[in-house]
């Protein structure tokens, strides 16, 4: 039997070859703990933090577009979200 071999290449790859085998990209973690191969940990990595970042990002988005339409309080938010992924240099 021949054995089916697929590597991707980016997060947005991994994402897609997971929901084509019918794996839920909620278990990346558990995914991660049974890879060897230092590059897809990687990937793996980078989809999670991604992840992570979009759900602060929205939540964040939310809140304060819920309190203001004030352009100075987007531009702020917008700051910590970078801050966020980034790392504050203060």
């Amino acid at each position: 039997m021949n054995k089916l071999e697929i590597y991707p290449i980016s997060p947005t790859e991994l994402s897609e070859i997971l929901h084509m085998f019918g794996i839920n990209v909620k278990h990346l973690s558990l995914l991660y703990s049974k890879i060897s191969q230092n590059y897809l940990q990687g990937i793996i990595k980078t989809e999670a933090v991604i992840r992570v970042f979009r759900t602060i990002f929205k939540k964040k988005l939310q809140e304060n577009l819920g309190r203001s339409k004030n352009q100075f309080v987007n531009e702020q938010t917008g700051r910590e979200l970078l801050n966020i992924l980034l790392g504050d240099r203060e």
